[in-house]
């Protein structure tokens, strides 16, 4: 696993033998972490060929509507742009 990210919100790893990106929420966080980590996933995105995106999170609770939009309609679609080929999220 190659450390992508360190902060005290979440964790960003990449695992070069599966191609696997996995993103740990650490706890809530506001608006500007939140969008700041997924950014920095999506630098990787655009620089490697990481196929597969798992999220763990069961320590995020609270998300802020306006930030669920973005990610559905900013984000999402611009993993499947740089080739990830299946998400999974880990839940409660």
């Amino acid at each position: 696993m190659v450390p992508i990210l360190e902060t005290d919100y979440a964790q960003v790893t990449l695992d070069q033998e599966t191609d696997i990106l996995k993103l740990v929420w650490k706890g809530d966080c506001k608006s500007d972490i939140y969008r700041f980590v997924y950014n920095n996933i999506l630098e990787v995105l655009a620089k490697t060929k990481v196929k597969y995106y798992i999220a763990d999170i069961r320590k995020l609770t609270m998300v802020a509507p306006s930030d669920r939009i973005w990610l559905q309609t900013e984000v999402i679609p611009k993993f499947f742009k740089f080739g990830i080929k299946k998400i999974a999220a880990v839940v409660a």
